[in-house]
C-alpha cells in the first residue's frame, strides 16, 4: 500500500516525465512529416488546440493532429488521411508535449471536453482527481466499440482503484496492441471468422519452414557443409513458435478481420516483420547455428509474408465464390456509413447466404473511389444504373439514417426502375442480436413524412400501469394493435371488447399465443345494446377506457346513414354512460380526420361522437377527450389491401380521381400517438395527430403495384367520386380553435359539447335526419 501510495504521489510523475520526453523525441521525425502531409491535404495549420478539463476541473489545452477538413468539420466528415490518422492513433503524438509540459500524464482517465465534464454527476467526478491520460483502460478494453460515457467513465473511475507502476506499463504496451488489434467489429464477428483464421496457423508455420530452407539452401553463395540441417530445421521451428507468440498481440488470428482483408494484411506483416527482428536479435546475441546468414533470415521473413499472404487471399477468394455459387443476390448498398458496415458484418457472420454485398453507393463525392468493408464506394446515385451493370446486382439496399422520404422516394424510384429489389433495414434489435438480418422489402409506409415518435413514457405510465383498461372494437385493426401497445405499459388488467368473435380470437393468437377464448378478458359484447354495455362495465370496473368501435367505411355508411348513427352514436352513447357510471379516470374517444368540417355520414356521427364525449368531460370527473387522425395503412377495408388485391388479380387499380389526397398513417404510429393522447388530453378536448404531408393517391397506387409487379406499366382507372367523398381532406375544421401543442405531434383543439338530448338537433342541423 505504501509503495502504491509512494508510486502516485511522486514515481508516477517522473514516470511520465522521464518517459514523456522519450515518447516525445523519438516520434518527434513521425509527427513532422504528418504535419507536412497534414497542411497539405487540409490547408490549415495541422496542429490543433482543443479546450480540456484536467486533474481538479482545471481547463487545458489537448494537442492533437487534424484530422477534419474545416469545411467539413461540422458535417464530422474526415478526407481519407484523417480516417487513418484516427485509426492508427498517429493523431495522438502531440499529446506525448502535453505530458512533457505536465497537463497530462501517459496513463490515466480519458480528457474530457468541459460540455461532457459538465454532465457528469458527484461520483463520476472523481476521474477528475488526477491528470487525464494519452491513454488508459477505455484505450485497451473499449476501442472503437462506441461504448456511451457512462460506461467509459465507470472504466475510468475504476482506474483509480488499481494505480500502479505495473498497472500503468501494461496499459501501456497493451494500448499498442490495442490500436493493432483495432477493428470496427465485434466479439460476435469475431467468433465465426476466428475458425478459419485459425486453420491458417498450420499454413503460416509450414510457410516459415519453407521460407527458411528456399533463402537458406536457394542461395547462388550456398555451401553445403557450412550450414547444418538440423540448426536449419531447428531454425524454422523456432521461427514458427515466434510467430505464434506474437500473434497472440497483433491479434492475427483474433477473428477482428476478414482473411484476406487489408486489415489482415497488415497484422500478418506486423507480425512477420516482428518474428524477423526477433530471429535476428537472437542471431545476433546467441549464435546458436553456424553458418545461416542475416540475409538469408531477412529473405526468409520476405517470402514468408508472401505465401501466408497468398493464402489468405485464395482463401477469401474461396469463400466468395462459394456464397456467389449458393444463390446469394448480388446487393448493391446506399449510404456508406457505420449502419451500412455493420449490416455488411452481420451479413457475412450470418450463416444464411442469401444476399452478397458487392458496392456502397454514396453521395458523398469524398468517399468516392475508395473501399469500405473490402467494397468499392462506386458513386452516387447517378451511378446506380452503371454499378448495377458493373456488379450485376440484383437488389438496392437503401442504408442511411434519417433520411427524408422524398429522398427514399427517389432512390427507390431510380432502383425499381431498373428492375432492381429495394430493401430497407429490419429493426436495431435483430442486427444487435447478432443473426443474419431479414432486409425487408421497402413498404408504402417507409415514404411517409413521419418524424420518430418520441413518447413520453412516464406520463402513460402513469395512467396505464396498474390500471383496469378496457378497449372496445378491441378485434379491429387500430382496437388490436392498441391492445398490443397497452400490454406493454403492464396494466393490472386489459379488458378486450368486441362484437366479432372471430376478431377476438385472433386477438387472442397473436397476444397469447393461443385461441381458446377462455380468458375471461376477452369480452363478446355489442356497443349497441346498453344492457349489456352496462353488465360488461359494472363487471369489469375498468379505470381507463379507449373507445375504438365504430363503422368507418364511408360509401357504406351513405347506404345505410341509419347504421352510422346507431353504431357510431347511440353506440358511443351507451358506451359513454356506463363509463361514467363506474367512473373511469380516463376516457379516449378514437375519432377520424372526417369529424372536422363533415360532410358525410361518417363524418357527421363521428363529430357528434366527439361532442358527446365534450359534454361528459363537463359534467364528470374523469378525463374525457377525443384523438382525431386520418387514414392508417394496412387496416381492414383500407386503400392499400384494397390495391394489393387488384394488382395481385392482373389488375386495373380502380382510384376514384387522379387529384384525391388523404392523408396516412402507419397502425403503429396511430397507437402510439392515440396512447400519448391519453396521457396529455386536456378534458372534452379533441387533440388531432400530425398525420404529416397529403398523399394522392393514385401515387400511393402506382408506387405500390411497381413493388408488386417491378418492370410492368400501372394500370389503373377512374371511377369518379363517390356519394360524401372530398377531393381533399383536413384535420380540423374552420371554426375549431387550436388550443396549444402538447406534444411534437399533436395539436389539441376545443370542441363544443352536446348534450344527448340534443342528439336528433344536431343530426338536422347536419343534415343527417334527411339522409335517415
Amino acid at each position: 500500500m505504501r509503495f502504491v501510495m509512494f508510486y502516485e504521489r511522486f514515481g508516477k510523475p517522473m514516470f511520465d516525465r522521464v518517459v514523456g520526453i522519450v515518447l516525445a523525441l523519438v516520434t518527434s521525425p513521425v509527427l513532422l512529416a504528418l504535419m507536412a502531409v497534414s497542411f497539405i491535404a487540409f490547408r490549415s495549420w495541422p496542429i490543433q488546440r482543443i479546450e480540456s478539463v484536467g486533474r481538479n476541473n482545471e481547463h487545458f489545452m489537448l494537442y492533437k493532429l487534424r484530422t477534419l477538413d474545416s469545411d467539413l468539420a461540422e458535417r464530422g466528415r474526415r478526407r481519407r488521411l484523417g480516417t487513418l490518422l484516427r485509426e492508427w492513433s498517429l493523431d495522438e503524438f502531440p499529446q506525448f508535449w502535453n505530458v512533457v509540459f505536465g497537463s497530462m500524464s501517459l496513463v490515466g482517465p480519458r480528457p474530457l471536453s468541459p460540455e461532457a465534464a459538465a454532465e457528469l454527476v458527484e461520483w463520476q467526478q472523481q476521474r477528475h482527481t488526477v491528470k487525464p491520460g494519452v491513454t488508459g483502460i477505455w484505450q485497451v478494453e473499449s476501442r472503437g466499440d462506441g461504448r456511451i460515457l457512462e460506461y467509459n467513465t465507470h472504466i475510468d473511475v475504476q482506474y483509480l482503484d488499481q494505480i500502479s507502476f505495473w498497472g500503468d506499463l501494461k496499459i501501456l504496451l497493451s494500448s499498442v496492441f490495442a490500436v493493432m488489434r483495432y477493428h470496427e467489429g465485434d466479439d460476435r464477428e469475431r467468433e465465426l471468422t476466428h475458425k478459419t483464421l485459425r486453420r491458417m496457423i498450420p499454413f503460416d508455420v509450414i510457410a516459415w519452414a519453407a521460407a527458411i530452407m528456399f533463402a537458406v539452401y536457394a542461395r547462388p553463395t550456398f555451401v553445403w557443409p557450412q550450414i547444418s540441417l538440423i540448426g536449419a530445421i531447428a531454425t524454422s521451428i523456432g521461427a514458427g513458435l515466434l510467430h505464434i507468440g506474437w500473434s497472440y498481440f497483433t491479434g492475427v488470428y483474433s477473428g477482428l478481420h476478414r482473411p484476406g482483408s487489408r486489415e489482415d494484411a497488415g497484422r500478418l506483416a506486423f507480425t512477420s516483420g516482428a518474428t524477423t527482428a526477433t530471429l535476428l536479435l537472437l542471431f545476433t546475441l546467441f549464435p546458436l547455428v553456424r553458418g545461416i546468414p542475416r540475409s538469408a533470415l531477412l529473405a526468409a521473413g520476405a517470402y514468408q509474408l508472401v505465401a501466408g499472404y497468398g493464402i489468405r487471399f485464395f482463401t477469401r477468394a474461396d469463400i466468395d465464390f462459394q456464397r456467389g455459387q449458393t444463390g446469394s443476390k448480388r446487393l448493391l448498398i446506399f449510404g456508406a456509413n457505420e449502419l451500412s458496415f455493420e449490416t455488411v458484418r452481420a451479413l457475412r457472420r450470418g450463416e444464411s447466404n442469401e444476399w452478397l454485398p458487392v458496392a456502397f453507393l454514396d453521395e458523398d463525392e469524398i468517399l468516392h473511389r475508395q473501399r469500405r468493408m473490402g467494397l468499392p464506394v462506386v458513386g452516387g446515385l447517378a451511378g446506380l444504373e452503371a454499378a448495377t451493370r458493373r456488379y450485376a446486382a440484383e437488389a438496392l439496399l437503401i442504408s442511411v439514417p434519417g433520411l427524408d422520404s422524398g429522398t427514399r422516394s427517389k432512390v427507390a424510384d431510380a432502383a425499381q426502375a431498373i428492375g432492381l429489389d429495394v430493401r430497407i433495414l429490419p429493426d436495431a434489435a435483430e442486427m444487435i442480436d447478432g443473426v443474419s438480418p431479414e432486409l425487408r422489402q421497402i413498404s408504402l409506409s417507409d415514404f411517409l413524412a413521419r418524424d420518430e415518435i418520441n413518447l413520453d413514457l412516464e406520463a402513460i405510465s402513469g395512467y396505464i400501469t396498474g390500471k383496469r383498461v378496457l378497449v372496445t372494437g378491441a378485434g379491429g385493426s387500430i382496437g388490436s394493435v392498441l391492445c398490443e401497445v397497452l400490454a406493454g405499459f403492464q396494466p393490472a388488467e386489459l379488458i378486450k371488447l368486441d362484437h366479432d368473435e372471430n376478431a377476438l380470437q385472433a386477438l387472442q393468437l397473436t397476444l397469447d399465443g393461443v385461441g381458446l377464448l377462455q380468458d375471461p378478458s376477452f369480452v363478446l359484447g355489442d356497443i349497441r345494446d346498453q344492457s349489456r354495455i352496462m353488465q360488461i362495465f359494472s363487471e369489469s370496473r375498468p379505470d381507463v377506457v379507449f373507445h375504438t368501435a365504430a363503422h368507418k367505411h364511408v360509401s357504406f355508411l351513405e347506404a345505410y346513414p341509419d347504421e352510422g348513427v346507431q353504431n357510431n352514436v347511440y353506440g358511443t352513447l351507451n358506451v359513454l354512460h356506463a363509463a361514467a357510471a363506474v367512473g373511469v379516470s380516463q376516457f379516449v374517444n378514437v375519432s377520424t380526420d372526417k369529424a372536422a368540417d363533415p360532410v358525410n355520414v361518417l363524418g357527421i356521427t363521428k363529430r357528434i361522437a366527439e361532442r358527446l364525449t365534450a359534454h361528459f368531460a363537463e359534467r364528470e370527473p374523469g378525463m374525457f377527450i377525443s384523438v382525431r387522425f386520418g387514414n392508417v395503412l394496412g387496416s381492414k377495408g383500407s386503400v392499400v389491401p384494397t390495391f394489393r388485391r387488384q394488382i395481385e388479380a392482373g389488375g386495373p387499380v380502380t382510384v376514384t380521381d387522379a387529384e384525391v389526397m388523404r392523408y396516412f398513417m402507419t397502425i403503429e404510429e396511430s397507437c402510439q400517438l392515440v396512447v400519448q393522447a391519453g396521457a396529455i388530453g386536456g378534458k372534452g378536448d379533441v387533440l388531432v395527430l400530425d398525420m404529416g404531408e397529403p398523399v394522392k393517391v393514385v401515387d400511393l397506387a402506382r408506387r405500390l403495384w411497381v413493388q408488386l409487379r417491378p418492370g410492368t406499366e400501372p394500370q389503373i382507372t377512374y371511377t369518379g367520386l363517390r356519394p360524401g367523398e372530398k377531393l381533399t381532406e383536413v384535420l380540423s375544421g374552420p371554426a375549431e380553435i387550436l388550443k396549444d401543442k402538447p406534444h411534437d405531434l399533436i395539436d389539441r383543439f376545443a370542441v363544443d359539447s352536446l348534450d344527448p338530448e340534443n342528439i336528433e338537433v344536431a343530426m338536422t342541423e347536419y343534415g343527417l335526419v334527411d339522409q335517415a
